[in-house]
């Protein structure tokens, strides 16, 4: 009998998860120039001098639908990519790979705008916002990612496997990193 429910069970969910990546949106909310300027703005925002170069369209990534989308950091070596959700126009995904250097490094911030404590309740109320039941577990400090500073957040979901990663600004309390690792 368990055998059986293991088998309706893992069905279930290749099911579900078939028939998620089979609806693509035909007139996403987000259209594609919208999405590149989203992340052209976001680069702006970190100081990155960049160019579109190209897109991969739709595709299904973190269950959600994202457009992928692809820059080159002019005068340097490497690739930017981002991932933009097509109903919301939330940034999913920022990763620089290569040799790309984002903006000079400055100073640690001696009293950073957002306290450890406030980062803290931003990624709590986050977790929330996703449905996720998570234990704040420790933190590294502030560190250098993605060419500005954060604080480095660690969260241990609850009843679940894995460990919950967050990067929160020190100057605006954006999250820069959302990665639950299972």
């Amino acid at each position: 009998m368990k055998k059986i429910i293991f088998a309706l069970a893992i069905a279930f969910v290749a099911i579900g998860t078939v028939y998620s990546q089979s609806n693509r949106p035909v007139n996403p909310a987000i259209s594609l120039e919208r999405a590149i300027e989203i992340a052209s703005a976001d680069l702006s925002a970190r100081g990155i001098s960049a160019t579109f170069h190209r897109h991969s369209g739709m595709d299904w990534e973190r269950g959600q639908w994202v457009w992928e989308l692809e820059f080159r950091p002019n005068n340097q070596r490497g690739v930017i990519e981002y991932y933009i959700n097509v109903h919301t126009g939330a940034i999913v995904k920022f990763e620089t790979e290569g040799d790309f250097r984002s903006a000079a490094r400055p100073a640690r911030p001696a009293n950073p705008v957002i306290s450890l404590d406030r980062a803290i309740e931003i990624a709590e109320a986050d977790l929330v916002r996703r449905n996720i039941s998570a234990t704040f577990r420790t933190h590294s400090g502030m560190d250098w990612e993605r060419g500005q500073w954060v604080w480095e957040l660690e969260f241990r979901p609850n009843n679940q496997r894995g460990v919950i990663e967050y990067y929160i600004n020190v100057d605006t309390g954006a999250i820069v990193k959302f990665e639950w690792d299972r």
